[in-house]
């Protein structure tokens, strides 16, 4: 349910290009206020670990420009409802900076530690 969610935002911005995530970081966990919240780290690419062709997506312009990191997936999604579907709440492809190391102060009711590198008052 939850790559369904992040296909449904990303497959847009790739043209339709058929891809899949190479899961490297996923931690959810229950926040203050109830909802399950999740950051998911990944490297997007074609079906059988093709490259995607990012000249063909929303990225064009970025690459081009030298500005495009890669196919490196960060998303923090939620969950109302237990895990049976997930809202993509902000997602990245390609930074060439940590722009998710904000999160944690927009989202505040996510726990930190569903964050890498990040952690929490209680440790």
């Amino acid at each position: 349910a939850l790559t369904s969610a992040l296909h449904a935002k990303i497959d847009p911005e790739l043209s339709g290009q058929k891809n899949v995530y190479v899961v490297n970081w996923l931690k959810s966990e229950p926040g203050t206020d109830g909802v399950t919240y999740a950051f998911m780290m990944a490297q997007v690419q074609a079906p059988g670990g093709k490259p995607v062709d990012w000249s063909k997506t929303t990225y064009a312009e970025t690459v081009q420009e030298g500005m495009f990191d890669g196919g490196h997936l960060e998303a923090l999604v939620k969950s109302s409802d237990g895990g049976k579907s997930w809202t993509v709440l902000e997602h990245g492809i390609g930074s060439t900076d940590v722009w998710w190391i904000g999160l944690p102060d927009g989202y505040r009711s996510a726990p930190k530690s569903i964050f890498p590198f990040i952690q929490s008052e209680a440790e």
